[in-house]
């Protein structure tokens, strides 16, 4: 899960970075970033039930953050793995 750890890390640098010049962006890194991993805690369990839930957080997600972490789920786990188990397709 490392480009997940990786996606959650920049996430975090991006709301440092934006905290005082643009508190209305930090608070949308900071959403993301909580809920990033919220749903590493869930995929890292292997629990079918967690990948469930992983899944239902990712598919209310905004465009932008799904489609960051969708990616890095498919180079963490693979394409197929993605599909499989969150619906999402990866070209």
């Amino acid at each position: 899960m490392q480009n997940i750890k990786n996606l959650i890390g920049d996430t975090f640098r991006d709301y440092q970075a934006n905290a005082v010049a643009d508190p209305d962006m930090a608070e949308m890194y900071a959403d993301d970033h909580s809920t990033f991993q919220t749903i590493a805690r869930y995929l890292e369990t292997g629990d079918k039930e967690d990948v469930v839930r992983a899944s239902t957080i990712i598919d209310r997600m905004d465009t932008a953050p799904r489609e960051e972490f969708i990616v890095a789920c498919g180079m963490d786990f693979g394409p197929e793995w993605v599909s499989e188990n969150l619906g999402w397709d990866i070209v």
